[in-house]
């Protein structure tokens, strides 16, 4: 089944200069896409047009619609969003109202909201985090809590933007664990290229806002000249 798919993407903040530019790759539902490429290549951009918060032109079309107005909302509903400061996510004053959030806003009743907190902590391994202060938290246990609040949501699509960052060594290979668990179609942003490698299967490199590859993962990391030539 076909998650994404981009044609020609070309988006400007500036009328005068364009911030990408002919972009075009697919996505089918078995398959995690690696977005690389160095500072200013326009990663994060790219994740705000595919995630519909900042707003495009038709060249993208997720779960087979159009990106456009009339489906955003629909669309929305199937995409989680992680971004790469946690505490541009995390809001409430425990972990418990962070993750309770979403659901209580789509009407889902007590119980079922206990049930659904408690499965997803436990998945993760963090239920001693359930009523912890969001405040109080390490950077890699915000980030953990970040991705459980979207992971409850249950949706079809996980966009995430440089999980790797400010993280230790050690929560990071828990964070390798905790992704490759999910089981959905992930798009990751990252400068850790061996993150990408364990984490995705096809990668999309970046430069200046152009694609200047698409293809499988393993195969872009044994390219070490092409990716030294594009500052990777």
């Amino acid at each position: 089944m076909s998650i994404l798919n981009i044609s020609n993407l070309t988006f400007s903040y500036d009328k005068n200069k364009e911030t990408l530019r002919d972009v075009s790759f697919s996505l089918e539902g078995k398959e995690n896409l690696g977005i690389i490429g160095q500072n200013g290549a326009e990663k994060t951009t790219l994740l705000l047009l595919i995630a519909g918060i900042i707003n495009t032109n038709n060249s993208i079309r997720i779960f087979g619609k159009s990106l456009k107005k009339e489906n955003i909302n629909e669309i929305r509903k199937n995409i989680g969003f992680i971004f790469q400061d946690p505490n541009d996510q995390l809001f409430m004053p425990t972990c418990y109202e962070d993750l309770a959030y979403g659901l209580i806003n789509q009407g889902v009743e007590k119980m079922e909201i206990e049930k659904r907190i408690d499965e997803i902590l436990e998945k993760l391994g963090i239920t001693h985090l359930k009523y912890s202060l969001s405040h109080h938290l390490s950077q890699g246990e915000k980030k953990k809590i970040a991705l459980a609040t979207v992971l409850i949501m249950s949706p079809k699509l996980i966009i995430i933007d440089e999980p790797t960052a400010n993280l230790d060594p050690r929560i990071r290979r828990e964070l390798v664990k905790m992704i490759n668990s999910i089981n959905c179609t992930k798009i990751i942003a990252s400068h850790d290229l061996d993150f990408i490698s364990k984490t995705t299967n096809k990668a999309l490199l970046l430069y200046e806002g152009k694609n200047k590859y698409y293809g499988g993962t393993k195969e872009l990391l044994e390219k070490e000249k092409f990716l030294i030539e594009y500052g990777l």
